[in-house]
């Protein structure tokens, strides 16, 4: 999220798609919902709606399995 931000930040991306990955599928359908009652979720799917404000930007996040994320060796880059 953070290097996310800063990309952001420093460059203008506006009306750019930005794809988010992730193994994990309660995040993909808070982020959708816009809403989770889980605090930490929450604040990150905050953090990125006011991204796609305040940049301009279309975040897509996109749930896929974590055993593919494995075999395609981004696990664990966070």
């Amino acid at each position: 999220m953070e290097s996310l931000e800063d990309i952001v930040e420093e460059q203008n991306l506006g009306g750019v798609e930005i794809y988010v990955f992730t193994d994990n599928s309660m995040a993909e359908a808070a982020f959708y919902k816009g809403s989770s009652s889980v605090k930490t979720l929450f604040n990150l799917i905050l953090r990125l709606k006011n991204l796609e404000v305040k940049a301009g930007v279309k975040i897509v996040m996109v749930h896929i399995a974590g055993t593919r994320m494995i075999e395609e060796g981004a696990d664990g880059l966070s």
